[in-house]
Formats: C-alpha cells, sequence, structure tokens
C-alpha cells in the first residue's frame, strides 16, 4: 500500500478547503496512508506567526497535527546532504526545508505529495505526485 507525506502546500490546501482535490484525494487513499514530516510543522508554525490571526491559524495546525501521522526528518539527514551536493553540482539547488521534506519522503519509501513538482523532482529516487 502507498504511504504518502505531504508538503507543506499541499497540508496549507487541506486547512484552506476541506473540499480542495487535496482533501478529497486524503479521504480517497485514507488518512491512515498520509503523513506529514516535523520539517512541515515548523513551516506551518512560521506561517501562522506572520498572519493577521496567528491565534485561529496555530489551534488549525494542531488539528492537522494530531489527524496525521508525524515523521522526524533527521533520519533524513545522510541523504539530505547526498542530494544537496549533487545538486549543488549540477547548478540546481533546492532550498534546505524542501530538500529535508522530499528525502524524508525518499528514505521512508513514500510518495512526496506536493504542488511543487518542478523542484522536488530534482530529488533523485523520490517518487512524486501533485493533488492540485
Amino acid at each position: 500500500m502507498t504511504q504518502y507525506l505531504l508538503d507543506t502546500d499541499m497540508v496549507i490546501d487541506l486547512m484552506r478547503s476541506p473540499s480542495s482535490k487535496a482533501s478529497q484525494m486524503v479521504r480517497q487513499v485514507t488518512m491512515a496512508t498520509c503523513y506529514i514530516a516535523d520539517i512541515t510543522l515548523y513551516e506551518l508554525y512560521c506561517g501562522a506567526a506572520e498572519s493577521n490571526t496567528p491565534d485561529a491559524n496555530y489551534a488549525l495546525i494542531n488539528y492537522i497535527k494530531s489527524r496525521f501521522k508525524l515523521l522526524n526528518s533527521s533520519d533524513a539527514y545522510i541523504e539530505a546532504s547526498k542530494q544537496k551536493l549533487r545538486l549543488k553540482k549540477l547548478g540546481t539547488p533546492l532550498e534546505e526545508k524542501d530538500l529535508l521534506i522530499g528525502c524524508t519522503a525518499k528514505v521512508h519509501g513514500m510518495t512526496l505529495v506536493t504542488g511543487n513538482l518542478k523542484h522536488m523532482c530534482r530529488i533523485e529516487g523520490l517518487e512524486v505526485c501533485c493533488w492540485r
């Protein structure tokens, strides 16, 4: 059974609209197969802190956090360091947080669900899809 790691942009889609395609897909594949990375939580909390309604957004993030299994990105540090060097040599680096989220999916044998296919496809050996 395929397991999915939701990139930050997909989690934001879930938070914004229960009728989004991402929400529909989570229901279709079941929540039991969907995960989020700790780095995604950090990105979400940073966005909430900068918003006009941080407390409401923190509450929504905490709700999301309670619904999905959380993966620790530290398992991906070695893979991310190798991918970072490879991409640097190719002249196509990725932002650190994106690299860690993508490599977290890769080392756990998951498919990364992202709206950022152009960038995430650069991570060698990573399965990606988009639910938009």
